[in-house]
């Protein structure tokens, strides 16, 4: 149950880092053409011309560059932006991984119900030790990380079920 549920979210940060890199991708097409239009403009005005010759400024060329370098660095920060959101989805898919790890991995590390009662149906004081700790941890995780919480007391739920 715990580890379906990890895995169905790894497969939705998974998905999601897919299409923030196409956007980001897109996002470097965008940045790529705007500095070559930015790079063409600039050149279109620098013109050699002669020292005699009067030299009109293309008022339009101009604006028409300010507009680019506007947009060149509006891209610019979407980029970043993106790059940032990656970084924090590869930090979640981390996490993620080690804790399907963890649960694949439980060597007994929860108690399990034959601990926390013996044959006759009597409490094991030892096992309940143990029980009382974890949910203590459990506890002390809420306010922290209530993910983290839910996440150990459904396996601890799981183990004693």
């Amino acid at each position: 149950m715990v580890l379906e549920f990890l895995q169905s979210l790894q497969e939705k940060f998974t998905s999601e880092k897919f299409d923030k890199k196409e956007e980001l991708d897109f996002i470097g097409t965008k940045i790529r053409e705007t500095e070559k239009f930015i790079h063409l403009l600039e050149s279109e005005n620098e013109q050699p011309f002669s020292d005699f010759t009067p030299r009109t400024v293309n008022s339009k060329n101009q604006n028409r560059l300010n507009e680019l370098n506007q947009a060149l660095s509006d891209y610019q920060s979407q980029r970043d932006q993106i790059v940032s959101e990656i970084d924090e989805l590869e930090r979640w898919l981390s996490d993620i991984r080690l804790s399907i790890d963890e649960v694949r991995g439980m060597d007994g590390s929860t108690v399990p119900v034959s601990h926390t009662s013996d044959s006759s149906g009597t409490p094991n004081p030892e096992g309940m030790e143990v029980l009382v700790k974890q949910l203590n941890e459990i506890n002390h995780f809420l306010p922290v990380d209530s993910m983290r919480a839910k996440l150990e007391l459904t396996k601890l739920i799981s183990k004693l079920s």
